[in-house]
């Protein structure tokens, strides 16, 4: 590429899976030309895909005769897998995944809800081994 006034440098062209290579040379620039040094050893880079799917929005909840139906607006993402659904209960200390839907659905009935008012958040999650997942959703209340 074109030389860099910095120490530093981004390549934002780069394709995730791929594998590249690069090398640094030190440009010295004087009223009489220009002086390059030697190439630096090679270095390969390796990008991965480490950015998540949004938030889920418009999150709902309604107790019903089979379980806890939980529902939310679809997510826009090109690498869009599914969801997952994160239930906690009062007198708990943390969320605990209560299962994951994939595509093309965005609802979950939570048929092993335990009695009693209930907090649930969901999380989108990409196609990547391991998935890379978003933050949870704003936890919505579902009552007795």
């Amino acid at each position: 590429g074109e030389p860099v006034a910095t120490t530093t440098y981004t390549d934002t062209k780069v394709e995730n899976g791929r594998t590249y290579g690069y090398q640094v040379q030190a440009l010295h620039t004087y009223p009489h030309g220009m002086v390059r040094s030697a190439m630096s050893t090679g270095a390969e880079a390796h990008p991965l895909d480490r950015t998540a799917p949004p938030v889920p929005m418009g999150v709902e909840g309604i107790r019903t005769e089979i379980g806890v139906r939980i529902y939310w607006d679809h997510v826009e993402a090109d690498d869009l897998a599914g969801y997952r659904v994160y239930r906690h209960a009062a007198g708990e200390n943390k969320a605990v995944l209560a299962g994951e839907v994939l595509l093309p659905y965005n609802m979950f009935i939570d048929a092993k809800a335990p009695a009693g008012a209930l907090s649930y958040s969901v999380t989108s999650i990409d196609r990547r081994k391991p998935a890379n997942e978003s933050a949870r959703s704003a936890e919505i209340l579902v009552e007795q």
